[in-house]
């Protein structure tokens, strides 16, 4: 999906499938297949926009319904220590998508991959971008 396009939820639900499928080949890391599983089966594959860069999972808000990566959600999976990282970060209108550049981070975790979905939960409950998209999508 790209920036500035309309959400129409039956194509976010498709775009969450098809990251599914493309975490799902061989060599990529079984934690984010969980996270993305528990995404679809939450209905969050209706609120957020997934992308990937890498290895790594991304999850933006859409701002008035339309794809938007300003706030992104990063999640990866580091093979050599098995834990997963999530960073929260906030773009700037002038910066590209795949920038990591720490300045925009606003919320950081590292967990044991056990916990990668616990975690995810109470960015999403705790986080009001992310809350208020969900309350948001359920009225």
């Amino acid at each position: 999906m790209h920036e500035g396009e309309t959400i129409v939820v039956e194509r976010l639900r498709i775009a969450w499938k098809d990251s599914l499928s493309v975490f799902a080949l061989g060599g990529m890391p079984k934690p984010i297949k969980a996270i993305i599983s528990h995404i679809i089966s939450q209905g969050y594959d209706q609120v957020f926009v997934p992308s990937s860069s890498l290895y790594t999972l991304l999850i933006s808000v859409p701002i008035d319904n339309k794809v938007n990566y300003f706030y992104t959600l990063r999640v990866w999976y580091d093979e050599q220590i098995q834990t997963i990282k999530f960073r929260f970060v906030q773009k700037k209108a002038d910066e590209k998508m795949d920038s990591v550049d720490t300045r925009l981070t606003k919320w950081e975790e590292t967990c044991q991959a056990s916990e990668g979905i616990v975690i995810l939960e109470e960015f999403l409950n705790s986080n009001n971008v992310f809350r208020d998209a969900i309350i948001q999508f359920r009225k």
